[in-house]
């Protein structure tokens, strides 16, 4: 796993450059390979992407009219047996539960194999035995060595960004996910206004335990002195085609800071409490005032016309109880 950081288009063009040129190479000699049928020292590479179906060639022409009885044909993955072939017969005892339903034989004796998982990645051996007729013994064996690699494209990057004031850091997140093998990660600015000079990346990978591709999160932490446009690139020698996302980044305009809470509790504090003393003030002298005083003093004088008023009824009540003696 590599990192790289580019200020501009013409060294990712270089880059791009060199995977297509490794891809090409790796056809080539697959090509090759499949036409010299070289040596155990020698194994023939084959690349397949997971859950295709691959040719592991062999490349032994049996002929149209030679009958399969004639040969003896076995493919095995280090001391796993793949597949076997026996008196022109296939034989299923002792082949490897992952490859009885998967695994197929093909006229040339090249196997096909289906379903291609990363596990299945290695060095495979082919062995063809020949004799003219069922009752001669076998030859020695033939023998072709083939080493698979498998591969999966990550998907497209996702760019997750954060929102800065000018001068500050900014952290980016690129994610891309269901790839094989590790990828380089490639961030660049495309603007051409600004250097993408990071303070801090770092880049993880998960890998899945059932599928076993991998999972990629890269971040990015970057100071923003100008608005311009990142690019977090996922490259592969296996697959040389551009798989990369763009995403702009924009500067925040500079806002008022809001007060701390530990000022504003004793402001507030202090206005409730002389609030409350204003309003006891107010209400104390109200009631101690002069004019509460004189209201007090008028509520409780009486008038003449009052007072003889209360004297005439006090004498009507006398002479009532008189009346009630004398009866």
């Amino acid at each position: 796993m590599e990192m790289h950081f580019l200020g501009g288009r013409g060294r990712l063009r270089q880059v791009s450059r060199t995977l297509q040129i490794t891809g090409w190479i790796l056809v080539a000699i697959t090509v090759l390979g499949s036409c010299f049928a070289p040596g155990p020292t020698s194994p023939v590479p084959v690349r397949a992407t997971i859950n295709s179906t691959v040719e592991l060639p062999c490349n032994h022409n049996t002929g149209h009219e030679e009958p399969l009885a004639n040969f003896r044909v076995y493919w095995q993955r280090n001391n796993t047996v793949v597949f076997t072939l026996n008196d022109g017969k296939r034989e299923l005892d002792g082949i490897n539960d992952t490859y009885k339903e998967r695994a197929n034989l093909l006229r040339n004796f090249s196997l096909s194999l289906s379903a291609v998982k990363v596990s299945d990645e290695g060095t495979y051996d082919c062995y063809v035995s020949k004799r003219e007729d069922v009752r001669q013994s076998y030859q020695s064996p033939l023998h072709l060595a083939v080493t698979l690699m498998v591969a999966a494209p990550f998907s497209q990057p996702d760019i997750l960004k954060e929102r800065a004031t000018k001068g500050t850091t900014v952290n980016l997140t690129c994610l891309s996910y269901g790839g094989y093998p590790k990828p380089i990660v490639v961030w660049y600015n495309v603007t051409g206004n600004a250097t993408l000079q990071p303070s801090f990346v770092s880049t993880s990978f998960i890998q899945d335990p059932e599928t076993q591709t991998y999972n990629l999160s890269s971040l990015l932490v970057t100071e923003i002195t100008v608005p311009f446009n990142v690019v977090c690139s996922v490259q592969s020698a296996y697959f040389p085609e551009k798989n990369s996302t763009i995403s702009q980044l924009e500067i925040l305009p500079p806002q008022t800071p809001y007060p701390n809470l530990t000022d504003i509790i004793p402001i507030v504090l202090g206005i409730a409490t002389s609030l409350m003393i204003t309003v006891a003030t107010f209400i104390v002298v109200k009631n101690c005032s002069p004019c509460s005083k004189e209201k007090k003093l008028k509520n409780s004088y009486s008038s003449p016309e009052e007072q003889r008023t209360d004297v005439h009824l006090e004498e009507n009540n006398l002479d009532t109880r008189s009346l009630l003696l004398l009866y």
